[in-house]
């Protein structure tokens, strides 16, 4: 068979899995938001009800994502090291899935974490040094649960962006997982860029995805040559 378009019914995991798999130039995929998390689909703002996303799903009008590429491995969405991710093993280790899970996790991360966390990062020429809670990367402007870290980045402009989040602020914290993060400078420090590499001074929890992939003394970060066509209208 050699379809036009692949539709997946699933999460970011199953997303993932179809991207590595579809390597054929012109594919396209459409989502059907059934996942555990919906990160990329939140992302980029498409309907959760499946009545209206299929359309969406089947439609001509075309993104061409940027893939990231985070120590030899695919991440399409979000990508971090630090408390979130020691967050998401966490709730890997727990019977409980979805957002009640990891709910029930926040507290017990948070009284064990060793955050913040020391990270010697070369980016754009500079060498930087900085102490942070969590240091994200992606090419989109929104987490999973919705809230808006990233304002200005667009998936398909050949850059992606590092979140330093500097401070243990409980608060904060809380109103991330919320969907309500503030933007404020000395909360969360912005770099754009096409490549970083990231030494952490102590092994750091890493996850890509939502899905937790080990601890890490340091990772490589950059884009794949290849973008992912999804489909995210329908074309008039």
């Amino acid at each position: 068979n050699n379809p036009d378009r692949i539709l997946v019914m699933g999460g970011d995991g199953t997303l993932r899995d179809v991207a590595e798999a579809n390597q054929s130039p012109g594919k396209s995929i459409g989502i059907l938001p059934m996942g555990s998390a919906n990160g990329l689909a939140t992302a980029l703002e498409l309907p959760m009800n499946l009545d209206e996303a299929l359309p969406l799903a089947m439609g001509g009008d075309l993104l061409e994502l940027d893939l990231l590429c985070v120590d030899n491995q695919l991440c399409l969405h979000i990508g971090d090291l630090g408390l979130n991710a020691e967050l998401i093993r966490n709730y890997d280790q727990g019977d409980i899935r979805g957002y009640l899970g990891y709910a029930k996790n926040v507290i017990p991360t948070l009284h064990r974490t060793n955050a913040p966390y020391e990270f010697n990062i070369q980016v754009n020429g500079r060498n930087l040094t900085r102490k942070a809670v969590v240091l994200a990367f992606t090419n989109v402007s929104k987490y999973g649960t919705g809230a808006l870290v990233n304002p200005d980045a667009r998936p398909d402009d050949g850059q992606f962006e590092l979140l330093i989040f500097k401070k243990f602020d409980l608060l904060e914290i809380l109103k991330t997982l919320a969907g309500k993060t503030s933007m404020e400078k000395d909360f969360v420090e912005i770099i754009s860029t096409t490549q970083a590499h990231i030494d952490c001074a102590e092994p750091s929890y890493l996850q890509l995805d939502g899905e937790f992939r080990g601890r890490y003394h340091s990772v490589d970060v950059s884009l794949y040559s290849e973008k992912l066509l999804v489909a995210v209208g329908v074309s008039n």
